[in-house]
């Protein structure tokens, strides 16, 4: 089925930096990167929380405090989910909701290996449906000339009972 394909084909390169950094500074690196979002790691390169672009704008820009006054870490969510790389798409989404996250870090053997979001899940569905719907109506396609030359076949022997043959 469509949602049993693994995560991994949608997952991302996460952006990795430093809990110590100011949101000021952690900001200008998911810019730079192009990211909305970032894994904060500790000291020891371990992953201690996530902040998104919202977190930011929420904790330092609505509040008005001066962003590289503020370690990042102050603003992150401490709380990683984490799913495995072989999770069904279906149960990454059923996990989303459930914690109310829309990033899920994949983690094997203990390391994060990579990150799916919301919109990649969203986003590579058109791509496993549309081979589905190709294969469905190629079956269709098969299953009515099967059954059109059923249907001929009734009528021709319909035809020969009624000429006596």
């Amino acid at each position: 089925m469509v949602t049993d394909i693994p995560v991994v084909v949608a997952m991302s390169e996460p952006l990795f930096i430093k809990s110590s950094l100011s949101a000021y500074d952690a900001m200008k690196m998911m810019i730079d990167k192009g990211r909305r979002y970032c894994i904060l790691l500790d000291e020891n390169n371990g992953p201690v929380g996530i902040v998104t672009i919202t977190d930011i704008i929420k904790h330092i820009l609505l509040e008005r405090v001066p962003p590289e006054n503020v370690k990042i870490y102050e603003i992150a969510t401490k709380k990683l989910v984490t799913i495995s790389p072989d999770t069904s798409i279906e149960e990454a989404l059923k996990i989303m909701k459930k914690y109310g996250v829309s990033k899920l870090p994949i983690v094997d053997n203990g390391k994060i290996v990579g990150i799916v979001t919301e919109n990649e899940l969203i986003d590579i569905l058109p791509y496993i449906i549309d081979p589905l719907k190709e294969l469905v109506n190629h079956l269709i396609d098969i299953i009515n000339n099967e059954l059109k030359e059923e249907q001929k076949k009734k009528e021709k022997v319909k035809v020969l009972v009624k000429t006596g043959k």
